[in-house]
């Protein structure tokens, strides 16, 4: 199966209330000062991103680092919840090795949105938004856009 897998970094998107209060409350109560992704980290985590997926078997497709959140369009037949966690979690063990995390500074947001691409014409729309609706690219890796994008994982139940 083929997922867009986006998630922020942390403190960018507090999410939103009506009540000014609550959301001033909510932006005075951070753990740690909002977290945005300089040149040299969205590098770091765009290797990171592909060295994992390439790691596990996995089919990348896409994958755009932004100054405030991570697109990445792959195809895997596990979890993808589990997915993302994994590629958060190499991300941030990799800039922090690097150097480009601060000890004690959270890069991510906690939430996640987790999108299932189940048409040949989902993963062409979501491609162009990654790759293309995104503003200029930052660190960004994909396909070329003539290959098909679906391919079909290893079916394990077909004949030996």
């Amino acid at each position: 199966m083929t997922y867009l897998l986006t998630w922020s970094c942390y403190g960018l998107r507090v999410g939103y209330h009506p009540s000014r209060s609550v959301m001033a409350w909510r932006q005075t109560h951070l753990r740690c000062p909002p977290f945005r992704l300089s040149s040299m980290q969205r590098m770091a985590v765009l290797g990171t991103i592909r060295k994992y997926v390439d790691r596990k078997g996995l089919r990348l497709i896409a994958a755009h680092v932004r100054e405030t959140h991570v697109h990445v369009i792959v195809e895997s037949s596990g979890d993808p919840a589990r997915l993302c966690s994994n590629l958060k979690a190499e991300a941030t063990r990799h800039l922090r090795r690097c150097g480009l995390l601060p000890v004690g500074q959270l890069a991510w947001a906690d939430n996640v949105n987790i999108r299932r691409l189940r048409t040949e014409q989902a993963v062409q729309t979501a491609f162009r938004y990654v790759v293309a609706k995104q503003g200029p690219p930052m660190a960004l890796w994909h396909l070329p856009p003539e290959l098909p994008l679906l391919i079909p994982l290893s079916d394990s139940s077909g004949p030996t």
